[in-house]
C-alpha cells in the first residue's frame, strides 16, 4: 500500500502527458488492490467469527464434563481443621453424628481440603463419593444442619459459581421473587 501510494506522490509531480496515463493506471491498480484488500479482510473476520464460536461451543462442553466430573462431590464448609488431619475419617464422623447417616467402608471416595490454609479459617473439605445415591441422601439430610455452623455445598465448576453468585445478586436486590429448590430445580 505504501509502494502504490508513494508511486501516486511521484506521478503527481511529473507534469508530462505520458506520465497522466500511468497515473489513471496507477490509479485503477491501487482500487483493485484495495478492493481485494478488504475482500481478505472480511474473510478473516469472518473466520475469527466462526473460530470465537467454535471456541465457545468447546468452553461450553468442557465445563459440562468438568460438572459432571464433578457429580459426586459435595463440599463441606465449617468443619474444624487439625494438623495431618485424616479427611476421610474427619467426614465420616461430621456425616455419622451430624446428618445421623451410617457411613459404610465402600461409600466416600476420598476427601481433602482445598484452597489455600488461612490462619483465620478453616478450608472446605471436598468430599467424593463412590455412588451417587448416597451422595444424594447426605444433600437431603443437609437440611438438618441449619443454625449448626456446618453447610453443605454442591461442588461447582468456576464458571458455574460465577452465575450462582451473579444470580444470587440480582434476587437480591430484586427482593421480590422468592425461588425455593426442589429436587435440583428451581421453583417460585
Amino acid at each position: 500500500m505504501e509502494l502504490f501510494d508513494s508511486r501516486l506522490e511521484v506521478a503527481k509531480s511529473l507534469d508530462s502527458r505520458p506520465r497522466q496515463v500511468d497515473l489513471e493506471l496507477l490509479s485503477v491498480e491501487y482500487s483493485k488492490f484495495k478492493a481485494d484488500l478488504h475482500e481478505q479482510l472480511n474473510y478473516i473476520m469472518s473466520r475469527i467469527s466462526i473460530l470465537e464460536n467454535v471456541s465457545t461451543r468447546f468452553n461450553e462442553k468442557l465445563d459440562d464434563l468438568e460438572q459432571y466430573s464433578r457429580r459426586n462431590c459435595l463440599l463441606i464448609h465449617g468443619l474444624q481443621e487439625s494438623a495431618k488431619e485424616d479427611c476421610l475419617a474427619v467426614t465420616k464422623e461430621f456425616l455419622t453424628f451430624n446428618l445421623g447417616i451410617q457411613v459404610n467402608p465402600c461409600m466416600l471416595d476420598r476427601a481433602h481440603r482445598i484452597d489455600k490454609q488461612r490462619e483465620s479459617k478453616s478450608r472446605h473439605m471436598i468430599v467424593k463419593f463412590i455412588n451417587y445415591q448416597d451422595r444424594a441422601r447426605v444433600w437431603q439430610a443437609k437440611k438438618s444442619l441449619k443454625s449448626s455452623g456446618f453447610v453443605i455445598t454442591e461442588s461447582l465448576t468456576s464458571y458455574r459459581m460465577k452465575l450462582l453468585n451473579e444470580t444470587r445478586e440480582l434476587l437480591d436486590k430484586s427482593k421480590s421473587v422468592d425461588l425455593r429448590w426442589q429436587d435440583r430445580c428451581a421453583t417460585r
